[in-house]
């Protein structure tokens, strides 16, 4: 498990990334058990958001360490 409390500058980010996750897991459900297609809509301009998302995300930790 990742140590947030030597890099508590991370946590926001980690919160995000959590937040997205939940996002995007529930969408896909819906999308591919439920057949709903406004889901699968939503899911392909979230995925655009969490791809921007991960660059931030990325480049935090890296100059973190």
């Amino acid at each position: 498990m990742f140590n947030f409390k030597k890099f508590p500058e991370l946590i926001p980010y980690h919160k995000a990334y959590v937040k997205y996750a939940r996002k995007s897991t529930h969408l896909v459900v819906l999308s591919v058990d439920k057949g709903n297609k406004a889901a699968s809509r939503k899911f392909e301009k979230l995925s655009l958001d969490i791809d921007e998302f991960y660059e931030v995300y990325e480049k935090a930790i890296f100059e973190s360490l």
